[in-house]
């Protein structure tokens, strides 16, 4: 595959990436490939153990919380689904919420937080340790998330957001190897940043909460447009595709393309789901009813009811 060399497409050629990832590319100082598998390895199975235990613990609040819904003979009933997508939404407001506190608390102080012209200050340099076991732990989350994903209520987006959790991945570990832990660490934090309103909202939804709801899905839609659709491509895009471009003149520069590439991606899906927002605010404003505040990326399933003997909640 030699004659790729002289065309576009030369990072084809397994030669020549070979020896730019074991000869001449840059990379972070901090690297350690031993050390840095055996984090993650244990940090994947703490989030497993994790998950085992708040599922257990949420799995007993749940039927106390969901809202029983009136039916036309007998006692009101709950849905197996809400139950279930409570479930779900407990375990990712509790991720989300631990993760954006964590994060925030790492890269506060850093020089180059939410000022892109420092981000290559002092290419290529190892982060600092917070924010190594920021870049460990999130990681890790997003493999585990990427493997209970098959076993959680399905939504429309589905494969949407398996290409969602590929692309971060891929960005987290590449942005790591090649010392760009610093829009790396900004991207995380933007996404961390709006999820648990968003999952507090459905936690507020499935208990019959459809005010509170609503203002947690207003501000939800507020952070989400702010953050992953104005912010987000001038500290992440641009910085991306022109300012690592223009470092180190001479110096290769370590997966410049596939970071820009992957970016642009990430930030088409953030776009998809912008237009879902603004379907559910729209349903929401000129429909109302709860069928506008469903979440418009749920699969519409049979679902097997929960009889209870509670009452359904007051609106």
């Amino acid at each position: 595959m030699s004659f790729l060399r002289e065309t576009p497409l030369y990072f084809l050629d397994p030669v020549w990436f070979y020896h730019r990832a074991t000869v001449d590319l840059p990379r972070n100082p901090d690297l350690d490939v031993r050390r840095d598998l055996t984090e993650l390895l244990v940090a994947v199975l703490g989030w497993a153990l994790l998950h085992f235990v708040y599922s257990a613990i949420i799995r007993s609040i749940a039927p106390y919380w969901v809202e029983a819904k009136p039916v036309k003979d007998g006692p009101p009933k709950r849905k197996m689904g809400d139950v279930k997508k409570f479930e779900t939404s407990a375990w990712k407001f509790f991720v989300y919420a631990g993760m954006f506190c964590y994060g925030y608390y790492a890269i506060k102080d850093e020089e180059w937080f939410l000022t892109p012209d420092n981000f290559t200050k002092n290419w290529p340099d190892a982060p600092p340790k917070l924010v190594h076991i920021y870049y460990v732990v999130t990681l890790a989350q997003y493999i585990h998330a990427s493997v209970i994903i098959f076993w959680q209520p399905k939504q429309s987006d589905f494969i949407e957001m398996l290409i969602h959790h590929f692309v971060t991945i891929v960005l987290i570990v590449f942005s790591y190897v090649g010392s760009y832990w610093q829009i790396g660490a900004t991207l995380i934090i933007f996404t961390d940043i709006s999820d648990p309103v968003m999952e507090l909202a459905k936690i507020f939804l499935y208990g019959g909460y459809l005010r509170i709801a609503d203002v947690c899905f207003a501000a939800f839609s507020a952070l989400f447009i702010f953050t992953r659709v104005i912010m987000f491509p001038k500290h992440c895009i641009l910085v991306a595709i022109y300012k690592y471009d223009t470092i180190n003149d001479g110096q290769v520069i370590p997966f410049y393309g596939l970071l820009s590439a992957f970016i642009l991606i990430l930030y088409a899906i953030f776009l998809y789901w912008t237009f879902l927002i603004l379907k559910i605010a729209g349903g929401i404003i000129f429909k109302g009813g709860d069928d506008s505040r469903k979440d418009v990326r749920d699969l519409d399933e049979e679902e097997e009811p929960m009889p209870t003997n509670g009452k359904p909640k007051k609106h």
